[in-house]
């Protein structure tokens, strides 16, 4: 019976670890996401300021 309880506990710690480092990479893929749509916003940005400054002229 203890050799079954130890043998659960090993692959109960195996599947965590596994899918903590799946939690972890999905964490990096939406930062990486949201840092290149603040990105693409500050550009969208820049360009509207700087058509802006052009139909004042």
């Amino acid at each position: 019976m203890l050799i079954v309880l130890v043998v659960f506990y090993i692959l109960g710690s195996v599947l965590k670890g596994t899918l903590d480092s799946f939690e972890r990479q999905n964490a990096e893929k939406a930062k990486e996401q949201e840092l290149e749509a603040e990105a693409a916003s500050e550009e969208n940005a820049d360009s509207i300021e700087g058509e802006e400054k052009k139909s004042e002229q």
